[in-house]
């Protein structure tokens, strides 16, 4: 990836100069530079698998984006909900794209699309709460034995089944 240096006139360009050429720009908003790529064998071809793809990515886009307009302007229960959830991460930098990431909605048979903000969450996923090591889930019973809930049994010398 090529450093082009901007001048006064052009300053700092995003994307393509023209649908013509191949030469994608990028520029760095917190040192400034400028960069370009030029894509050597572009692909024109697009399968039909694509393009639905792409017709359904923009469906549920434009759906997600509509929702959070709507639910900010309410500042209902679900958007203080998904917004606190999404306050908490730092791997999503934009709501929209946490409720597509985590998979919070559902595209309907007839094009429509459902959102659920508590579909796939967690409580550790909102709450930061914390997972166990391992996996397993081995609660201590009163009388000092472990019961493992995989087998619904308990172990009466207090030991693990690995010991």
């Amino acid at each position: 990836m090529g450093t082009v240096n901007g001048n006064w006139l052009t300053g700092a360009h995003s994307g393509r100069a023209c649908n013509h050429e191949n030469i994608y720009t990028k520029t760095n908003r917190k040192t400034g530079k400028c960069y370009s790529v030029k894509l050597c064998n572009p692909s024109s071809m697009v399968s039909e698998m694509q393009a639905a793809h792409r017709i359904n990515f923009g469906i549920i886009s434009s759906t997600i984006s509509q929702w959070i307009k709507e639910q900010q302007a309410l500042n209902s229960a679900e958007y203080i909900y998904i917004k606190t959830a999404f306050d908490r991460q730092t791997r999503y930098a934009t709501l929209r794209g946490y409720i597509m990431a985590r998979g919070l909605y559902e595209l309907q048979d007839d094009g429509t699309v459902v959102i659920d903000v508590k579909k796939n969450l967690k409580p550790s996923d909102s709450a930061g709460g914390t997972q166990t090591p391992g996996g397993t889930d081995n609660t201590e019973t009163p009388g000092g034995a472990t019961e493992d809930p995989s087998t619904g049994g308990s172990d009466s010398a207090g030991g693990s089944e690995y010991e």
